[in-house]
């Protein structure tokens, strides 16, 4: 009798795991639409999320057969950690947002797409290190071999010609570290790996 008046006004906590349920009874709209009003209410509080709650919606979105919708909200992450004070949290969201995005791209059958979120997360992954001081020194990053090796690991099969290409650019923004040009990194090894 008093339902619609007194209703309990829900909590981002409560609306993802709201979000979460219907995921799980296959309701995938439903998921979506709860976890975009989740983040409305987030944003309206103080309460700071871990990045990986607001990764949720990519996937989802993903899940649903809307990769496009998913790939753009994986942008306005990127966008959104670019924004932070704390360089060390911009590394460390940065660093998560491109791993999944691989997950993503593999997922969708882009693995050449993938190979350079790979690259993008180990150079966040690098930077969060620095910052922490955990056994990550600049000497050693800005080395032929940093660069070499991370071509190595994301590119296997990439031609020699190439590769040498990726490692010659690389070595030069990996001088420049621990200031890197992201947006540059990105657009630089998707033009010499044709991406």
């Amino acid at each position: 009798m008093f339902g619609p008046l007194f209703r309990k006004h829900q909590t981002p906590e409560d609306l993802l795991k709201s979000a979460t349920q219907k995921k799980k009874e296959g309701d995938l709209d439903s998921a979506i639409g709860l976890l975009r009003k989740a983040y409305r209410e987030i944003a309206k509080g103080t309460t700071e999320y871990p990045i990986e709650a607001y990764l949720r919606l990519p996937l989802y979105l993903q899940t649903a057969k809307r990769p496009e919708e998913a790939w753009v909200e994986f942008e306005k992450l990127l966008s959104a950690a670019g924004r932070r004070n704390d360089p060390e949290m911009i590394a460390i969201d940065c660093q998560i947002i491109y791993d999944k995005m691989r997950l993503f791209l593999k997922r969708e059958g882009r693995e050449p797409e993938a190979a350079r979120c790979v690259l993008m997360s180990r150079l966040y992954e690098w930077l969060m290190f620095y910052l922490q001081k955990r056994g990550i020194r600049k000497k050693d990053v800005k080395t032929k071999w940093s660069a070499k090796e991370l071509v190595d690991d994301c590119y296997d099969s990439l031609d020699t010609r190439t590769k040498e290409e990726l490692t010659t650019y690389l070595q030069g923004e990996l001088s420049k570290f621990p200031e890197l040009d992201f947006p540059r990194i990105w657009a630089g090894v998707g033009r010499l790996t044709h991406i």
